[in-house]
């Protein structure tokens, strides 16, 4: 069988109820979450899946029931807490496109600082203030999910207007803080995340706590920590 396996791993799947499942149902999770590709699918007979998981066909028969089933626990509520889906040849992960976005810090980084290179080559001999201008216009414009608690979406807002003011408003290039689609676009990941092991109150009040202190920095995946 040849596996061109594609996945990356987060410390929270240890706190989620996956965890709490019997060791051939992890087992057969693990084996399908290492081994699916970047389509997030896994191609294999249940007999094949059986083997590589090191438990019984019928372990592993048990173990797909359970994977295909609702799960009541779940942090994530998409799909009622379903993590796979068997189609033909196989099983497709049903979280893992938003796994994949889930970008560790390292990789956030890097990817900023390839596009702001691109950008500056391509800005030329702009002025700074009508850079910083068009970047926290293009910031503003990300779409704020539909699912977010009133009281989170206007923090989020609030947040954005904060962020807004320091990058328009100051009067010298030292005082001024960029802010771009790119930084908006990770705050509201890392704000997506927040809200799956925090409450909506906590996040919110994490929000506007980080806009009284005058917030200026990109390392959002610090930001409610």
């Amino acid at each position: 069988m040849n596996l061109n396996g594609y996945t990356k791993t987060f410390g929270h799947i240890l706190t989620s109820s996956i965890w709490q499942e019997d060791d051939k149902t992890l087992r057969v999770f693990l084996t399908i979450m290492v081994g699916k590709d970047r389509s997030h699918f896994f191609r294999a007979t249940i007999p094949g899946l059986a083997m590589l998981a090191k438990v019984t066909v019928e372990e592993c028969e048990m173990a797909l029931k359970k994977l295909e089933g609702p799960d009541k626990y779940s942090r994530t509520k998409d799909n009622e807490g379903r993590r796979i889906k068997e189609v033909e040849g196989g099983w497709i992960m049903l979280n893992g496109e938003k796994y994949r976005r889930m970008l560790t810090s390292d990789e956030r980084r890097a990817y900023y600082r390839e596009k702001k290179q691109e950008e500056r080559l391509k800005r030329g001999d702009q002025g700074w203030r009508q850079r910083f201008e068009k970047d926290a216009a293009a910031a503003v414009s990300q779409q704020i999910p539909d699912d977010y608690p009133p009281d989170v979406e206007n923090a989020v807002k609030d947040f954005f207007a904060h962020r807004y003011q320091k990058a328009t408003q100051a009067r010298i290039k030292a005082d001024a803080v960029p802010w771009n689609d790119m930084q908006a676009a990770a705050f509201l990941v890392c704000t997506t995340n927040a809200l799956e092991v925090m409450p909506p109150e906590k996040v919110s009040a994490r929000i506007h706590d980080q806009i009284s202190r005058g917030f200026r920095g990109a390392a959002f995946d610090r930001f409610y920590v």
